[in-house]
Order: C-alpha cells, then structure tokens, then sequence
C-alpha cells in the first residue's frame, strides 16, 4: 500500500522478498510397488520495511528442511502406502527499532520439528471400497527472543502430539452412492512453558505472562456421511451431514508475542473446536460446461479465534490479543461454481460466494454475540482464465473480496477490494518450462490474517525440470 511522501519515517524502507527451494526425488517402481524419497530445501529472505543499522533492515526467514519416505504396494483388491516424514523449519527473525533515541535489537530464532507416520489401506469388493487410515504426528517448538542491545532472553517451549484412526465405507447401489466414515482423534499437549532470563525494562510488559503451562489431552469421535443420487446422465444431487475437529497449534499454545494486528499472549487451556456441517447442492455437467451449485449451515462449538483482551500496552498504542474459544459461531452460506471449455484452448472458471459466519454466544464476552467473524467477507467472487496453445499457457485471474473486518468488534473494517494476477509458461523440449507469475498487480496491502499482511505486487520468474 503506498505511503505519502508526508507520513513516511527516516526508518520507512521498501519490503522485499527473496526464495530459494530444491526439490529432489527418486525413487523405485515394478509392477505391484512403488519406493519414493523426497527430499526439499527452502531458503529466504523477508524484509519487513523498517531498515535503522542492519544491512537489509528488519527482516523474516523462514529456513526448511523437508524429507519423507513413501512406500506404495497393491495385491489383487488390496492396496496400502505408509509415509514417513521429518520436517525441520528454522524461523529467524531480526527486529530493530528505535523510540526516543533508544535504539533495540532482537534476534528471534525458533526451531520447529514435525516428525510422523501416516498409513492407509483400501480394499476393492466391486461396488463397496473399506479403507482404513492412521497417523500419529509429533510437533515440537524451542523458540528463543535473544534481546542483543540488553540481557533478556525470551523463551518458549512446548511439544503437541495429533494421532487419527478413521474408517471408511464406500457403497455403489444403482444411482446411488453413499459414503459413511468415522474418525477417531487422540491430542496431547505437554512440556510447554513461557519464561524470560534476565528481564529488564524491555520485557516487563511480559512477565505477567511467564508460566510453566498446563498440560493437556483430549479425545474425539467424528463421524460423517454423504450420498450422491444422479437424476439423468448430467445432473446430480448430493447431501452431506459431518462433524470436524481441530486442535489448536503450538504457537496458540505457548508463545506469546507481537503479530500484526497487536501483541498476543499464549493460552495453554485452549481448546479444541468442533463443528457439525450441514450442506446439499447440485451439479450439472454436460459437453464443455459444468456447474455446481451448494448450500452450506455449520454450527461450530468451542471456536478458536483471537479475541482483544481489553488489555492495552505502551500506552494504549498496543493491543492484547489472546487465542480463545467462541462458546458458539454459525456459519451459512451459498457456493457457485462454472467451468466452461469455449475450445481446446481455452477455459474460464469462475467462483462466486456468499459467506455469513457469526458469533452466535460467547459466553466471558456476551456484548460481541451478533457479530460476523474478523476476516471474512460476506461476498467474494474469482474468475480465472486459462489459455494453452502449443507450448504457451496464459493464466490471468481476478478476485473480489467484500468488506470484512479486523476485530470482533466489528470496528475496524477492510473496505471491499479487487486483487488481480497472472501466470505465463513456455515450454521447451519435453521437461523443461520457464515461467513467470505476477501476484497482487493493483499493489494493494491488506491483512491476509492476524499474522500476515500481504506484500504487495510480486513477481516470479523460475524454471522447471521434470527428470
């Protein structure tokens, strides 16, 4: 978002955004299995728009390192893959800021590992498929805020352990389908706590909130169902009745912390939501067009979001801002979606949305009950088009996105806006494409969520090789 020559500050700098990613893959295959390995490396380089004494000014990082072993195999009507998985980011980041002649750096380095299994099955009996899954991930974080023009140190730490069993009924009976699934959640939260070393001045707005934090598990059972009836060859009618469950992160756990929207304090007694989905639509299909059109009510109970404490610090320039559970939000909502093939070059899509989500009751903070949730628009619309001919594709799109608002409060609101992109590729022999992509032409900077804002107009040129 461009700022007036009059309003912007000796420290104001331009954002900037530099990334390097290496993907390897090999592998094994014969005629009933498949080996695999990958392995990627992510590298870059945020600024953050304030620049005082370090070379690129403030700046993000976001260091990762990925690696999984898959293993496919299949026998008759029997089939099963396991994945392994190690994931290693190393979140860095360098602050620097200046008030009053009082110049203060801090180097925030956050080590976060994810580590699991997942396995799945299926087995074909010609109009039933039974499947299975099971997973058990384990996310660990050991964050540190090293203050390097004073004594503190920052810390925060805390492991989540996610483990899933689901099973899955797959039934074909004439015109119908039907699916009928249940799912099986174990979470467990332990080890977190939130200190400072040697605080000063600099931190004491902090350490109200030093704690070694509660440990916690929970356990939860959600089923689902869905049937399909096709009318004649090109319509079909499909309802859907399910309940979902969602834990919440290590960072919602135990770090406490600045994001954009204000500074935010760890709740290790937050809770997992649940939500009951109500939703039926229609689609239609036939030659070069397709459309779909759905219907959605969901009711979500114990509803993590980030709620302003009432809390202010430096003076009331600052928010505190604390992960909660809305006791009660309900969403509803219609969906619209159209493909249509106008030749073998050419295709649009187009999306259109309506999307009211309301907090109905909440009980530690009744007089917001009524209000539509921070970050959701009642209205938006996309439309993308592509074209392909020869070894040129084109892919310009173009979205808009209603008013919304940054507070529950509904306060603060993000007036309604037009983002547009475009993506371009030509390829040369039979593997190799360049490619260039534009994201966010009108240059327009807007909250994404509480903790990211957008960054502006940013290109992308890279080039692709498929072995």
């Amino acid at each position: 978002m461009p700022v007036p020559d009059s309003l912007r500050l000796p420290t104001d700098t331009t954002y900037f955004f530099q990334d390097f990613a290496l993907n390897l893959k090999t592998g094994y295959k014969d005629k009933n299995s498949t080996f695999e390995s990958n392995f990627t490396y992510y590298d870059d380089l945020r600024g953050q728009g304030t620049k005082i004494k370090l070379k690129n000014g403030s700046t993000t990082q976001f260091d990762t390192y990925r690696t999984n072993l898959k293993y496919r195999h299949s026998w008759k009507n029997l089939s099963w893959q396991t994945i392994i998985f190690y994931q290693r980011e190393n979140y860095q980041k360098e602050i620097e800021k200046e008030k009053k002649d009082v110049y203060t750096l801090i180097d925030v380095n956050s080590v976060r590992q994810d580590y699991g299994i997942i396995t799945f099955s299926e087995y074909n009996l010609r109009n039933i498929i039974l499947s299975y899954g099971f997973d058990l991930k384990k996310g660990e974080v050991d964050g540190n805020d090293t203050y390097k023009t004073s004594t503190d140190v920052v810390k925060n730490n805390g492991s989540l352990l996610n483990s899933n069993l689901y099973l899955q009924n797959d039934m074909k009976l004439g015109r119908f389908t039907t699916i009928a699934n249940i799912n099986f959640s174990f979470y467990e939260f332990q080890g977190g706590q939130f200190k400072i070393l040697n605080p000063t001045a600099a931190t004491s707005f902090m350490l109200q909130d030093t704690a070694t934090l509660n440990s916690s598990t929970d356990f939860n059972i959600s089923p689902r169902i869905s049937a399909q009836y096709n009318l004649t060859q090109d319509i079909s009618l499909y309802a859907i009745i399910s309940t979902g469950y969602r834990t919440p992160t290590l960072d919602d756990l135990t770090r406490s912390g600045f994001v954009n929207i204000g500074y935010k304090i760890a709740n290790p007694d937050l809770k997992p939501e649940t939500i009951k989905n109500f939703e039926g639509g229609i689609k239609f299909s036939k030659n070069k067009l397709e459309i779909r059109i759905s219907a959605y009510y969901s009711i979500g109970e114990n509803f993590m979001h980030y709620i302003f404490t009432g809390k202010t610090i430096f003076g009331g320039r600052k928010k505190v801002y604390q992960k909660q559970n809305i006791t009660e939000v309900k969403i509803k909502g219609i969906e619209v979606n159209g493909k249509i093939n106008i030749n073998n070059n050419l295709s649009i899509e187009t999306n259109y949305t309506y999307n009211q989500a309301r907090i109905n009751k909440f009980d530690s903070v009744p007089e917001i009950e009524g209000n539509l949730l921070p970050f959701s628009p009642l209205n938006t619309i996309k439309i993308i088009t592509l074209y392909r001919t020869g070894k040129l594709e084109i892919c310009p799109t173009l979205s808009y996105y209603d008013i919304m608002y940054t507070d529950e409060e509904n306060t603060n609101p993000v007036n309604n806006f037009v983002d547009a992109g475009i993506k371009a590729g030509v390829y040369f022999f039979k593997n190799l494409k360049l490619y260039v992509s534009v994201s966010n032409i009108f240059n327009r900077q807007y909250f994404v969520n509480p903790y990211e804002l957008s960054i502006g107009r940013f290109a992308k040129l890279g080039l692709k090789y498929n072995f």
